[in-house]
């Protein structure tokens, strides 16, 4: 796994930490790839996944990847959260959210988030 996809675990759990941080649109796509290619080898419904998208560009190729992304992920994704969702990022994630038909956690930081996750597991 690339660097920006990482495993957390924490009360013998694992949980997938998808670091978008800052990352354009061809940065997104490649951390995306990547994950795809591991994910598609799991369980259905049995990845935990932590995703920070702070400071990630608004952009329509951005939102498009997203939305791409959530779909695909579904099938074998148990919980998600995500962090870095403030302002009109909101507006956004929720029109995701409503694409996808996933429910997905928001939290300010990454261990409420990890503690939440952990509870799904």
């Amino acid at each position: 796994m690339p660097e920006k996809i990482q495993f957390i675990e924490k009360d013998s759990r694992k949980i997938v930490l998808l670091d978008f941080i800052s990352a354009d649109a061809p940065r997104i796509a490649g951390i995306m790839s990547e994950f795809h290619d591991w994910l598609a080898r799991q369980t259905p419904r049995s990845v935990l996944t932590l995703s920070d998208v702070t400071d990630l560009p608004l952009d329509p190729d951005v939102i498009q990847l997203f939305k791409d992304f959530t779909l695909y992920n579904k099938p074998y994704v148990k919980a998600a959260a995500v962090v870095g969702i403030r302002g009109l990022r909101k507006i956004t994630f929720n029109t995701v959210m409503a694409f996808s038909g996933r429910k997905i956690q928001t939290f300010d930081t990454r261990e409420d988030a990890v503690d939440w996750l952990i509870r799904q597991a």
